[in-house]
């Protein structure tokens, strides 16, 4: 079999043309973050067998864990952490929670990860805490 240049460079260029396709329109994998507050490290089944959150575990084996996310005393400032990927502290959110029908919240000078999810192309969707 002889290849020209030129039928190589072609065959080249609708191999990429190809390749490219299958990338962009690949499917994005579906992220679930999951925030529970007050859970200790004995009470999930990936470190303890025995643990009552066995669904918890089937949803943990088929994504990721987040083993080394540690987080602040109170939800406020873990949730705040967790949504703007800054320290607590840096945005004056590191002491105690945000209670009912107090005037403060975090500043609309962050983005927060739904922003960024959404800019990739995600559909965003919350249930629970803010």
């Amino acid at each position: 079999i002889h290849f020209y240049k030129s039928e190589m460079v072609g065959s080249l260029m609708c191999s990429f043309a190809f390749l490219s396709t299958v990338t962009l329109t690949a499917p994005r994998p579906h992220i679930i973050i999951i925030v529970i507050d007050d859970l200790g490290w004995n009470d999930v089944p990936w470190n303890n067998p025995e643990s009552v959150a066995k669904r918890l575990g089937s949803y943990a084996e088929e994504g990721i864990i987040l083993d080394r996310h540690y987080v602040h005393p109170k939800c406020s400032p873990s949730r705040a952490a967790l949504l703007t990927g800054r320290y607590a502290w840096t945005m004056g959110r590191q002491r105690g929670a945000i209670e009912r029908f107090q005037p403060t919240g975090l500043s609309t000078e962050y983005s927060l990860l739904p922003e960024y999810l959404q800019a990739g192309g995600y559909s965003t969707h919350i249930v629970g805490k803010w």
